[in-house]
């Protein structure tokens, strides 16, 4: 019946939250002994969490794009790259994709 009771209450609970998390007037953090697990957050903070994820992603292409236009050595075109990883997979027995 204890089980019953804290389901219960954290249900009530929930319930009093979910609006000021929808509303953007609280952030919602789930922990297991002190140390957390989740959090229930505004949808729209999601969406910009995401597009930010997004953007450091993208930086991390550049960057890396940067270091390798910056290596010594002789440029490879594309198209002799593509060429090249053709006759692999011609040879491995696979299609190209």
């Amino acid at each position: 019946m204890a089980d019953e009771t804290t389901n219960s209450r954290r249900r009530a609970v929930l319930a009093e939250l979910l609006p000021l998390v929808a509303r953007g007037e609280r952030v919602v953090i789930a922990d297991d002994a002190g140390c957390p697990l989740a959090a229930l957050v505004p949808i729209a903070l999601l969406a910009e969490l995401d597009d930010l994820r997004e953007q450091v992603m993208d930086l991390e292409d550049i960057m890396a794009a940067d270091a390798a236009v910056a290596e010594p050595g002789e440029s490879v075109p594309l198209e002799q790259v593509r060429a090249e990883l053709e006759a692999a997979w011609a040879a491995a027995g696979r299609a190209a994709a």
